[in-house]
């Protein structure tokens, strides 16, 4: 009965955050809609903020404390959504736990088939054995302040790759790249290990898994993944006088993608009809300047305040479903033991009579 009760708090959890998680995106995609121009790293801020919804059910305290009452330093709660745990819901919670964990097994074996994939591509490395490149990637390494980071060359990749997420590895493929590429890449690829893309990316994939009958979580994924794109294109394709903007899009008009989408890897080109996207919008939004902190943390703070409210009715909504299923099923529970107790009361009375009727009729005769 415990563990029920436990599997019932645990999905509903799941259910409210998920539908938080929701929602923040769909105001994130209003708020898109609205401003078209929206400033691409506010726009991924806002994505990253509903991931985190997604993950942590903070309307679930909020609907639990509503159905607290502390009286005279003891608690009380109202009705059974706390407590309450019939038996006849244990097989509700049966079904739902097979075929939640279906879902995210499957889900585990896909994503463990492109490691696996990517995980053989990457026993071709070689280390660089270039002086120049080797050169031009410790002068990023300084720059960036970043250590723990190697550069490898491989035959099987067709564009640069970025992988792992606590010792990452720079993967290029055997290609004859000038001086001006290798400072494209580099600032392309330190500026995802800077900004944590491949972590931001590994929770990306929890949330597809927890959530994986949500939609909205696979979308949102990807629209992450791609938001991560722009957002690098926009900061590295110009300020670096080592190349122009021109010949960064050229270059980046040019790769092929590796077909390797990995949650562990960030490559250059990952799906090539993404490129010319990711073109149009560094063309289009030229002078976007990168906010300030203060600035995405309001962002954040306004995407919070206006989720809280449709999220905490959705929430409620959710959580009075599962209450009155569970009132339903205790109402059943005590009218049938209601019946059984009126069965026996009834039966006792009647035995009682008949042995008062032979009791005096053995009187009479003796």
């Amino acid at each position: 009965m415990e563990t029920v009760r436990w599997i019932r708090h645990i999905f509903l959890g799941i259910m409210i955050a998920g539908t938080t998680g929701s929602i923040a995106y769909i105001i994130t995609i209003i708020a898109g809609v609205i401003k078209r121009d929206l400033n691409p790293y506010i726009r991924l801020t806002l994505m990253k903020a509903s991931i985190l919804l997604s993950l942590i059910p903070v309307m679930l305290p909020v609907v639990y404390a509503g159905r607290v009452r502390y009286y005279e330093g003891k608690l009380f709660y109202k009705g059974d959504l706390l407590v309450g745990s019939p038996d006849n819901i244990t097989i509700l919670m049966f079904v739902v736990c097979i075929v939640w964990f279906t879902g995210c097994i499957f889900q585990v074996i896909r994503i463990t088939a492109a490691w696996w994939r990517l995980d053989v591509v990457l026993k071709g490395n070689i280390p660089v054995d270039n002086g120049e490149w080797l050169r031009i990637f410790d002068g990023y390494k300084e720059k960036y302040a970043l250590k723990g980071i190697t550069i490898m060359q491989n035959d099987l990749l067709y564009s640069p790759v970025t992988v792992g997420i606590f010792n990452p590895q720079i993967i290029l493929p055997f290609k004859n790249y000038d001086d001006r590429h290798i400072h494209m890449i580099l600032e392309h690829e330190f500026h995802h290990i800077r900004s944590k893309d491949l972590l931001w990316k590994q929770i990306g994939v929890l949330a597809t898994w927890v959530h994986w009958i949500n939609p909205l979580m696979h979308i949102l994924f990807n629209r992450l993944v791609f938001q991560e794109e722009v957002v690098c294109d926009m900061h590295v394709s110009s300020g670096n006088s080592n190349y122009t903007q021109d010949d960064y899009i050229r270059f980046l008009g040019g790769l092929d993608d590796n077909d390797l989408v990995s949650s562990t890897a960030s490559a250059f080109c990952e799906i090539k009809h993404h490129v010319l996207r990711r073109i149009e919008l560094m063309l289009k939004l030229k002078n976007v300047k990168k906010p300030t902190a203060k600035a995405a943390l309001l962002s954040v703070v306004t995407l919070v305040a206006m989720t809280f409210a449709p999220s905490y009715v959705m929430a409620e909504q959710t959580a009075g479903f599962e209450e009155n299923l569970i009132d339903k099923k205790t109402v059943q529970v005590n009218d049938a033991q209601a019946s059984d107790d009126a069965e026996v009361m009834i039966g006792s009375t009647a035995n009682d009579g008949v042995t008062e009727i032979y009791k005096h009729i053995d009187d009479m005769v003796y």
